[in-house]
């Protein structure tokens, strides 16, 4: 907080160079300014991962010998837009929460009258299971507090398919691919059915200890698989977090476009099928030029879902459904006529 500083060291090991130095407020500042804009870029990080404004943070505590740098304190006061409350003494912060810590996990807190503490740990990275087409699909988000427990329901790919691969794997890529393999369990027995009929529930659950268990059910048939993964053998190194992190901010915009581009794929196609069925069962009843039109409509639809040309697929998608609702309410005041007569 003062404008220059002497340093003055007598002996320097090992070399035993007597260093005696003054160094600038303004020099200080420029050294350090790196870390400084590594601690607003994470800040920054933190709060979009929790989907926290800047605006909606009652109160910033600081806490760490760091915080006393004026640098820091007018970077944070910059990013909050409000005075920085360092009413805790920023050393003594850490050691006592970890006493108090240590102190409730042995039972001495709560036995002396001092009641419990809930110190929060959270999944930091996403995890999920393969899906269709070699898809990541997230179950337990990043930031999502341990223990934790989410449910998602799937269904089958193929007609009469009896059983289904569960791969399960961390790290929030498009591609399964592109994520750390954990487990994998097979569920069988399910009953042969058309595709999309049967429901398989899968659900994830971190308990305290940290520890992974993935299940699958069948809804239809209660039958059950499940695998459990202990915490060290899924648990990511600080250093692993980082680059996991680094990658999702790396490659958001490809992910982000393989995601939409999945997505279009997937409606276009259901427009597809909605198209062929309307022809099945209402040919008859749908005029001559709009069955060409839809039938044309289907078949460029078809030739784009083999490409992967985003504004193409979402033109012909947008002209399927437009030209399957045109139909639709022509069959309903058709039929409506019908029975007025």
């Amino acid at each position: 907080s003062v404008d220059s500083y002497d340093i003055n060291i007598f002996y320097l090991p090992p070399t035993g160079i007597a260093v005696n130095e003054t160094i600038s407020r303004e020099d200080f500042d420029e050294l350090i300014k790196s870390y400084v804009d590594q601690t607003k870029r994470i800040t920054t990080e933190l709060l979009e991962e929790i989907d926290v404004a800047v605006d909606e943070v009652a109160d910033v505590l600081l806490v760490g010998g760091s915080t006393r740098i004026p640098a820091v304190r007018e970077m944070l006061q910059e990013l909050f837009g409000k005075t920085p409350n360092h009413s805790v003494n920023p050393y003594k912060a850490v050691s006592q929460g970890a006493a108090l810590q240590a102190s409730n996990l042995s039972g001495e807190l709560s036995a002396s009258g001092g009641g419990e503490l809930a110190l929060m740990d959270v999944n930091p990275i996403p995890l999920g299971i393969e899906v269709v087409n070699g898809v990541f699909e997230e179950i337990i988000e990043a930031q999502e507090p341990i223990p934790a427990k989410m449910m998602k329901t799937f269904t089958t790919t193929a007609d009469n398919q009896t059983r289904v691969d569960i791969r399960v794997l961390q790290g929030g890529r498009i591609n399964a691919q592109d994520n750390k393999f954990i487990a994998e369990f097979v569920l069988d027995g399910i009953p042969m059915a058309k595709k999309n009929v049967p429901q398989i529930e899968v659900t994830f659950e971190i308990d305290a200890n940290g520890i992974l268990s993935v299940s699958a059910k069948d809804l239809g048939t209660g039958n059950e698989q499940r695998v459990t993964v202990n915490s060290s053998e899924y648990k990511l190194s600080d250093s692993e977090v980082v680059r996991m992190r680094e990658e999702l901010d790396k490659y958001k915009e490809t992910d982000d476009k393989t995601r939409r581009l999945i997505k279009l794929k997937e409606e276009a196609t259901r427009f597809v099928g909605e198209g062929k069925r309307l022809l099945d069962e209402q040919g008859e009843k749908i005029s001559s030029t709009l069955k060409e039109e839809l039938t044309a409509d289907i078949a460029q639809a078809e030739r784009a879902l083999a490409s992967d040309d985003l504004e193409r697929i979402q033109q012909v998608r947008d002209g399927l459904e437009k030209k399957i609702h045109e139909i639709s309410e022509k069959l309903s005041s058709s039929s409506s006529s019908d029975s007025k007569k």
